[in-house]
């Protein structure tokens, strides 16, 4: 249980995290024209990561029960 709740931890940390940076792409993509895109793809990149802890966290509470 424990372990499965740390992972839904560090899943939740990480979907904030990405939230917080595709925030932060979308102001600067509409701040400016020219600037590049590399903190959006940064932001979905640790958006897939948060997810695949939540989705890690669900498998093992399952496997828990």
């Amino acid at each position: 249980m424990a372990q499965s709740t740390a992972l839904g931890h560090m899943g939740l940390m990480f979907g904030l995290l990405g939230v917080i940076l595709i925030l932060t792409g979308v102001l600067q993509a509409l701040s400016s024209q020219n600037e590049y895109q590399g903190p959006l793809a940064w932001a979905l990149i640790t958006w897939a990561i948060g997810l695949g802890f939540v989705m890690w966290e669900r498998f093992e509470s399952g496997r828990e029960r």
